[in-house]
């Protein structure tokens, strides 16, 4: 299965991005001590984006985790 690597825009932690995960898909940063709620804005180029914490408080929504 192919995975692509990218960083975290806050800690630069490298992150690894499934070939299932789409554009929009959510994730949070592996990093314990970052923990930033990310999401997939492009595959190419390979690029995440900070989402606001305003955006983070929806109990249906369930980002990727990498904890």
């Amino acid at each position: 299965m192919a995975i692509d690597v990218v960083s975290c825009p806050v800690c630069r932690q490298k992150l690894a991005i499934q070939i299932y995960m789409r554009v929009g898909s959510r994730m949070v940063c592996a990093n314990k001590e970052c923990g930033t709620s990310l999401r997939l804005v492009s595959r190419r180029p390979l690029q995440v984006e900070r989402v606001a914490e305003a955006e983070t408080f929806n109990p249906d929504d369930r980002p990727e985790s990498y904890g």
